[in-house]
């Protein structure tokens, strides 16, 4: 171009009046053009330093001549910058400050319009996704101020620039919104959304409230925006919007002009929802100021207005806004004081149940899993108290909902397989096995979960594969339908059968009945053993402790018949596991096929020394209970405790020397840190079981006692030692149980507290379940023979040896 040699050949301070005509000419119109700017460096330069020059006598005695010059020089960076690759190489020579200080400039002499319009563009198009621009702009003082309070410009153009300058400005950059929240921006861009659905001002201000909304998506992102977006009435002003919106696209006359429109106004309004949903207040404010009937209106009243005629995929997509309500919607019900309010509301429990059948049976299930989804996500965020829990069951009946729904959408996942198409099949299956978990933690209310059948779909679930992500929340849900003494979901679990009409007690039954292969017992056992892996620790551990649960059901129940079905079910290399620590591994004959089945050992070793993450003193004093408790009842199991040894007397050592003195504390004698296990603390009362339960299994089996006596007798006598230096007797257990061996219940006194949390996050892919629901550390330990202190169980193990 002649124009930029001609440029090049001047001096910056050269007469504006006679570069103006050359500068219009190079404002570029096509992509070429667009690059033969931004590739010259000397060119930019040039066209900065210019800029610099005019501002300086802009300040001083403005003149025409140096306004177009400015307004020119804006106007080829605007336009330049329209390709992404112009953006870098312009900021790059510190091209923002000298247009951030034309734009201060501008607002200052109030007059060059021009001026005003390309300044906001050029700043627009040179930080649209360039975080380092961005960033430049905040080094020129006064430019964001200006920016914010050209917002308010009676000018239409100015304030539209303005908006999408805002947009493009704020995008993911903190100190930029703040200073811009500051200087009244997020005020008047409200100011702006409102004039576009008042009559008076609509037909101006319309137009571009679909941009101020995502601009204000931008600013709420942080709490003061939020706080301010609340002082301004930003949420009444857009639930007002909302509704407007939706009543326009669902009308039978709406066209795709006005269609569309509207959901580029919708689809800001779901990005506002989205970030500001997250805060408690909010959530609060949504249901007490009766909003959460709009956003579930949005949900459950569709337009008429084929969707598919629309096929640009850069407009905004109704299907995908739906989606992001339903989102919202689930959010809302995480709130504490949501969870008692909504339920008093039965239509919006039920609308809850309506959602998770949309698309059933229909042929166009996946196009409403999300809906179905957030149906069971909101039951179960509702469900994160007793009481709640009780209504929700009781009154709202909703465990039959969430049943066939699991039913349902396992059988869409049996049929076709957990591959893509059924992905968003399995999130739903995650969300109802959510749900019935939190709910099955109400004590009260378990016993009607396994009447309804519960129990049954949830454990098929385990031998599906591809579910891993829900295994541990089905694992969960047995837990807890087992526990508390839930005698008849216990019989369920062992002997997958319906307990008899005329029978309510385990020990009514003389016999327990011969376990079939799909019982429920049988296949949580052999999920246990396939979940090798490392990361399926929980699975382990909670699995486990459905046998922990079992056992001590029928202890209670004094039901030892029980105990012997449940032994013969292989259950004994689970508990140990959970007091060890250490992984079950298939062996290399179990892999080919060789093995027969008939002794656990065959199928695991445990002489491996356990992760850290695996292993949890509470965890693994039930899991000594449990032991306990089988040796009593079932002395022909004894022996099949006893050989795993070579992990359980390690172990049983370990526990006992805890908080006895080190010869030298955190380094081993070759001068490395010391293992993972002397890092635990254990009490008193976990330190009695292990007495117990050795003595048990010594008194039984003399090869075992030998090897014990060898193993742990230094250890018992250190233990004496610093038990008769204590001058306090130890702790009791929160929660006690009677002396085994006589045989009389547990005596239970309260069970700590158990803390619900939301089933879902705001976020996608916030939605993380526990590895181990258990606490590190000695909370609310169980002892197996009440009252027992140490010195007097160790006295007795001893003794034993």
């Amino acid at each position: 171009m002649d124009e930029i040699n001609q440029l090049l050949g001047r001096s910056a301070s050269s007469d504006t009046a006679t570069l103006v005509p050359i500068l219009v000419k190079i404002v570029p119109k096509t992509e070429d053009e667009r690059k033969t700017i931004f590739s010259n460096t000397k060119l930019l330069e040039f066209l900065r330093d210019t800029l610099i020059s005019a501002n300086e006598r802009l300040r001083d005695s403005p003149t025409p001549a140096d306004i177009e010059a400015s307004s020119t020089i804006a106007k080829i960076v605007a336009e330049s910058a329209k390709t992404e690759d112009a953006r870098k190489p312009i900021g790059d020579i510190n091209f923002l400050p000298p247009l951030g200080e034309a734009l201060v400039i501008s607002k200052a002499i109030q007059k060059p319009e021009s001026l005003t319009i390309q300044a906001i563009r050029a700043l627009a198009n040179l930080c649209f996704d360039n975080e380092s621009n961005r960033d430049a702009i905040l080094e020129v003082p006064g430019t964001l101020a200006a920016l914010a309070g050209f917002l308010s410009s009676s000018n239409t153009t100015i304030c539209q620039m303005a908006c999408g300058a805002v947009l493009n400005i704020s995008m993911d950059n903190e100190p930029v919104q703040q200073e811009i929240i500051k200087s009244s921006g997020l005020t008047n861009l409200l100011k702006i959304v409102k004039a576009g659905y008042d009559p008076l001002t609509r037909e101006v201000s319309r137009p571009f409230s679909s941009t101020a909304l995502r601009a204000v998506a931008n600013l709420v992102e942080s709490d003061d925006g939020i706080e301010v977006f609340v002082q301004e009435g930003g949420l009444r002003l857009l639930f007002r919007v909302l509704r407007e919106e939706h009543e326009a696209i669902i009308a039978p006359t709406v066209d795709e002009d006005s269609f569309m429109s509207s959901l580029e106004v919708l689809e800001a309004i779901t990005g506002i929802l989205e970030h500001i949903a997250e805060k408690d207040h909010i959530q609060r404010a949504i249901v007490s100021d009766n909003f959460l009937q709009h956003l579930m209106d949005f949900i459950d009243h569709l337009p008429t207005f084929s969707v598919e005629a629309v096929e640009d995929e850069e407009s905004a997509d109704y299907t995908l806004i739906r989606r992001n309500i339903s989102r919202v919607v689930t959010l809302v019900t995480m709130n504490d004081s949501n969870m008692i309010d909504i339920p008093n509301d039965l239509g919006v429990v039920e609308r809850f149940k309506h959602w998770m059948t949309l698309g059933l049976r229909s042929g166009k299930e996946q196009e409403e899993d999300e809906i179905r989804m957030s149906g069971a996500l909101c039951i179960g965020n509702l469900a994160r108290s007793d009481e709640s829990c009780t209504n929700l069951i009781r009154n709202l009946n909703v465990a039959p909902a969430l049943l066939e729904l699991l039913k349902l959408e396992t059988d869409r996942v049996k049929t076709n397989g957990v591959k893509e198409e059924t992905k968003s099949s399995v999130k739903v299956i995650h969300a109802v096995i959510g749900a019935l978990k939190n709910l099955s933690l109400a004590p009260l209310d378990r016993s009607y979960l396994g009447e309804i059948g519960v129990i049954w779909p949830v454990t098929d679930l385990l031998d599906i594969d591809g579910l891993k992500p829900v295994h541990l929340g089905c694992i969960g849900i047995l837990k807890n339908l087992c526990g508390g003494q839930k005698e008849l979901n216990a019989y369920r679990i062992i002997t997958g059968e319906e307990p008899p009409s005329n029978q309510a007690k385990l020990a009514n039954l003389e016999t327990a009945p011969a376990q079939k292969g799909k019982a429920p017992l049988n296949k949580l056992i052999n999920h246990i053993w396939k979940s090798t892996g490392d990361n399926l620790a929980g699975v382990r551990s909670e699995g486990s402790r459905v046998i922990v649960n079992l056992v001590r059901t029928a202890h209670l129940s004094h039901a030892p018949q029980f105990i012997e079905t449940i032994v013969q079910a292989n259950s004994i290399a689970p508990l140990i596991q959970i007091v060890t620590g250490a992984l079950l591994t298939r062996s290399r004959a179990a892999e080919d096929g060789q093995d027969d089945g008939s002794d656990n050992q065959h199928h695991v070793h445990f002489d491996a020394l356990p992760a850290e993450s695996q292993v949890f003193p509470v965890v693994q004093n039930e899991g000594l209970i449990a032991l306990i408790l089988i040796a009593n009842a079932h002395p022909q199991a004894i022996p099949t405790i006893t050989k795993y040894h070579s992990s359980l007397l390690p172990t049983a050592k370990t526990i006992l020397e805890s908080g006895l003195p080190q010869p030298e504390e955190g380094v081993t004698g070759d001068g490395t840190e010391t293992s993972r296990e002397e890092k635990l603390h254990y009490v008193d009362e976990i330190k009695v079981n292990v007495c117990l339960l050795i003595g048990t299994l010594a008194t039984a089996d003399a090869p075992f006692k030998e090897i014990a006596s060898q193993a742990l007798r230094a250890t018992i006598l250190r233990v004496l030692a610093q038990a008769d230096q204590k001058s306090s007797a130890p702790r009791v257990g929160a929660a006690a149980a009677a002396t085994v061996a006589s045989g009389s219940p547990f005596k239970a006194s309260a069970p700590p507290p158990i803390t619900r949390t939301g089933t879902k996050s705001g976020k996608p892919g916030n939605s993380k379940l526990s590895e181990v629901e258990v606490v590190h550390g000695s909370a609310s330990s169980l002892v197996a023979e009440e009252g027992l202190k140490i010195k007097d169980a160790a006295s007795r193990l001893l003794r034993s040896l």
